[in-house]
């Protein structure tokens, strides 16, 4: 095991706040390591104002660095303490491959975010998973006014990291269900 999944399982065995870096851009992911599987490393987000909020599963692969977030006499950890906000794992998800994550996390997430950042880092798409194959998922994608606007697909081997349950995609579902937050996204027939 080479020296980054060990830190991973470390991090993954204490739930540790921690600073994920990774070669797309300057951008550094923070939050608690929450999963570690053969080919991914799921994060529980911490968003600005130090809340937990959403998922992020990443190619350990693509990792450079992860360290423990020590910042400001480790006020994230004390904020999120006093909020009572706990670092909480997904459902029962395989994070061992993409062809075993993406089903998982499409049955309980109606949207999701994928993100092929080795094409372009700073591309997302956001969407509805409508189908997966062995090589390829297919994505109806919304925009950022809610509407469905094209299907898209991609292999599933150029997916570096795959966004769940987050403050942005839970905003877009709410507004493509025109204010009914339960349940299922209401897809339009086409």
């Amino acid at each position: 095991m080479n020296s980054i999944r060990l830190t991973l399982a470390k991090f993954v065995a204490k739930q540790q706040l921690v600073t994920v870096r990774r070669p797309f851009g300057d951008e550094m992911l923070e939050g608690c390591l929450v999963g570690l599987g053969n080919e991914f490393v799921l994060l529980h987000n911490m968003e600005c104002g130090f809340r937990l909020h959403g998922h992020i599963a990443v190619r350990t692969s693509d990792i450079r660095d992860c360290r423990a977030l020590i910042k400001n006499d480790r006020i994230a950890e004390r904020v999120l303490k006093l909020r009572g906000d706990q670092p909480i794992p997904l459902l029962p998800i395989s994070l061992d491959s993409i062809q075993e994550l993406l089903p998982a996390v499409h049955v309980a997430y109606p949207l999701v975010t994928i993100h092929t950042e080795m094409r372009d880092p700073d591309v997302c798409f956001i969407g509805k998973v409508a189908k997966i194959t062995d090589k390829t998922v297919t994505l109806d994608e919304i925009d950022p006014a809610a509407k469905w606007s094209r299907t898209r697909r991609f292999r599933l081997k150029e997916i570096t990291r795959v966004d769940i349950g987050g403050v942005y995609e839970d905003a877009l579902l709410l507004a493509a269900n025109q204010g009914r937050p339960q349940g299922k996204l209401q897809k339009p027939a086409r």
